[in-house]
């Protein structure tokens, strides 16, 4: 059963998803999904070298 949560709105929700996933968790306080997603996106940003890859997109 779900406790009584002040309202949170669902678009604020969803554009802090879309900053990173994991912020619209924590934002409805999920935490532990929340820190769960964060951590694996920084995981796959770490394994994938997107940085420097963008870095080299924008060296040309």
């Amino acid at each position: 059963m779900r406790q009584n949560r002040p309202y949170q709105s669902p678009y604020a929700a969803m554009l802090w998803s879309l900053v990173l996933p994991g912020f619209g968790q924590l934002y409805n306080k999920d935490y532990v999904i929340g820190f769960v997603l964060l951590v694996l996106e920084f995981l796959v940003n770490l394994k994938s070298d997107l940085n420097i890859t963008l870095l080299y997109s924008f060296m040309g």
